[in-house]
């Protein structure tokens, strides 16, 4: 069986991720988004730092505010300015198919391994991402964002057929979201649109599914 713990930053994902390894024995994949994108984009922003001439800020301010983006298990690529971004959109979106190719070949091998495997994010906030970064860094292209979620639908087809999957989003009050970020030692605000965002993409998932036909059974939790 698979179960996929889906829903906004800060709901508490990772949190009943470690419950079910723990307690019925889970292993556990991370279905992390850009994982080669931010590695580019670490690599340029070295290089940005290296020549003054191209940086945008000044350079101690850039390492503070990368050493916070590390903290806070935020994305680099958001350092990057959008126009340099809009120029190597193709790239951007390459890097991040290969990425997603690797992970389900990954995943598919411990798929096999265990009996149940518990999934910490995947749909919801990952779609939620790639448009986030297609509307405010133009980082992708919206050919692009679609091609990477039908990649995702293409699995998850091909994943139903052979286990049985379950789908859970996880969701609270605005003020529990902030309360749970600040908790998390975050320095920056609690991004309310993007969790609306994420709600959103989390609606879209469930039509898609239906109108599919894809078999996963699918279920929202609000918790207090």
């Amino acid at each position: 069986m698979i179960i996929i713990i889906d829903g906004p930053p800060a709901s508490g994902k990772s949190t009943i991720v470690v419950f079910l390894a723990r307690r019925f024995s889970f292993k556990v994949y991370g279905f992390k988004r850009l994982g080669f994108l931010n590695l580019f984009a670490e690599l340029l922003l070295r290089v940005i730092l290296s020549v003054s001439v191209l940086s945008v800020m000044k350079v101690s301010e850039d390492l503070k505010t990368m050493q916070v983006l590390k903290r806070e298990r935020r994305d680099p690529i958001l350092l990057i300015s959008s126009g340099l971004l809009k120029r190597i959109a193709f790239i951007d979106f390459l890097l991040e198919a290969i990425y997603k190719f690797v992970r389900f070949f990954l995943f598919i091998i411990l798929a096999l391994m265990c009996r149940n495997v518990v999934i910490d994010e995947w749909f919801s906030l990952g779609w939620a991402n790639y448009y986030n970064l297609m509307i405010r860094k133009k980082a992708f292209m919206p050919r692009h964002v679609e091609m990477l979620m039908r990649l995702d639908i293409m699995f998850l087809r091909f994943l139903s057929r052979v286990s049985r999957i379950r789908v859970y989003f996880i969701d609270r009050s605005r003020e529990k979201l902030t309360l749970f970020w600040r908790r998390r030692g975050h320095v920056t605000p609690y991004d309310a649109r993007f969790a609306i965002l994420v709600r959103y993409f989390f609606n879209l998932f469930v039509q898609v599914c239906k109108e599919h036909k894809i078999n996963v059974d699918i279920k929202y939790l609000y918790l207090k």
